[in-house]
């Protein structure tokens, strides 16, 4: 099968304005760049921050003794995006911050997805290149509104291609080996771990999906893979491919009975590149012709022994 990693889309987490303001600044200048947890990602001035600090220095000033009321806005603080480490700061500086540091809360790759929501007036499609923030400096965001997606590459997972013809070979739980179009063999334990219940209407495949462990960063996404997988072993009644004539709703083969061969339909099994299998039909003691081909006529479609 062949296939290509992707992220793995359980992994993939948001940030969100948790106040409508202005970014002051942006320290992410592009699409894609390496983010860890904790790291800067904007300062932003909103009036709600603004007012939500000043009623806690208030309280500090006026009613230090209130310990569940100064709780009470200490999280309301954190709700609206401060770290506890900020809430620290304003308690021993009781200073207002005219605007509010964002920090990331996860690890990963940054994917903005600001598109028309953001009240600029550019769209994403005129945007220089690619990997360009379409989030600007001075834009204004709204309450709730998602800002970036950060993709964590810890695990990944590769969809590999499988035809209609041999989904009866693979199950979940086989083990599969990945190989790049180089032919390299991924040093990675590998095993499918879903396999999608659906074929696409044009090629007739599905989706084997492999889950990846990718800690130490060298699988990359988008990269194109071969697989082989591990399908076992199978017994049964297997005859060549060519002894075996499709007639649309009917498979048969050329059964010899008295020193002559007469049309018999066959249920058949599953395919491998040279043999297929013959479910009922033939018992494993009879002869068949090798080439059904080759004895096509109009009696033998008319005649098929049932």
């Amino acid at each position: 099968a062949s296939g290509v990693i992707n992220y793995d889309t359980r992994n993939i987490n948001t940030v969100s304005a948790r106040v409508s303001g202005r970014i002051e600044k942006l320290y992410v200048k592009f699409r894609y760049q390496p983010i860890l947890k904790g790291q800067k990602l904007m300062d932003i001035y909103s009036q709600e921050l603004v007012t939500e600090q000043e009623n806690y220095l208030f309280l500090l000033k006026n009613d230090a003794s209130n310990e569940s009321i100064l709780q009470s806005v200490e999280t309301r603080l954190l709700l609206l995006g401060f770290s506890q480490t900020q809430v620290n700061a304003l308690k021993v500086s009781r200073i207002v911050s005219q605007s509010v540091t964002i920090f990331s809360p996860y690890t990963g790759h940054l994917h903005d997805i600001v598109k028309s929501e953001i009240n600029s007036g550019m769209k994403e499609s005129n945007l220089a290149s690619d990997t360009e923030l379409s989030i600007r400096e001075g834009m204004y965001l709204k309450k709730g509104q998602t800002i970036f997606n950060i993709y964590d590459i810890s695990d990944l997972w590769v969809d590999l291609n499988v035809y209609s013809d041999d989904l009866e070979l693979i199950k979940v739980g086989q083990t599969v080996a990945l190989y790049t179009n180089e032919g390299d063999t991924l040093k990675v334990a590998a095993k499918i771990d879903f396999i999608q219940p659906i074929l696409s209407e044009q090629l007739q495949t599905t989706i084997a999906r492999v889950y990846l462990n990718n800690m130490n960063k060298e699988l990359i996404v988008g990269t194109l893979l071969k697989a082989k997988i591990n399908s076992g072993m199978k017994e049964g009644i297997f005859v060549p491919n060519s002894s075996v004539l499709n007639l649309g709703n009917n498979n048969v083969v050329f059964l010899k009975v008295d020193g002559a061969f007469k049309s018999t339909l066959v249920n058949i099994g599953i395919k491998t590149a040279e043999e297929i299998e013959i479910i009922s039909g033939i018992s494993e003691s009879d002869e068949i012709a090798l080439n059904a081909q080759m004895l096509i006529d109009s009696e033998s479609f008319v005649k098929i022994s049932r």
